[in-house]
């Protein structure tokens, strides 16, 4: 079974999110994301409101185990 390196997979599942973070930000490409999903500010804070929480803790999970299985090959 080889090394995994536990702090590049930590350090890799960050980056992931930040580059996501980004993305998604009004900055880059948010404002297109929203108007190509039909949201606006009201509907977003709705769904913070509705559990976009869980999806984030979930993506955090994601991104972590993608992160060790890249790492593991």
């Amino acid at each position: 079974m080889p090394d995994v390196n536990l702090l590049a997979v930590l350090l890799a599942a960050i980056a992931s999110i930040i580059i996501g973070m980004a993305w998604y930000s009004k900055i880059l490409f948010g404002k297109i994301w929203m108007k190509l999903m039909d949201l606006n500010d009201k509907k977003l804070e709705e769904l913070k409101k509705n559990g976009m929480a869980k999806s984030f803790i979930f993506a955090v999970i994601a991104s972590l185990v993608m992160a060790y299985v890249l790492a593991y090959f």
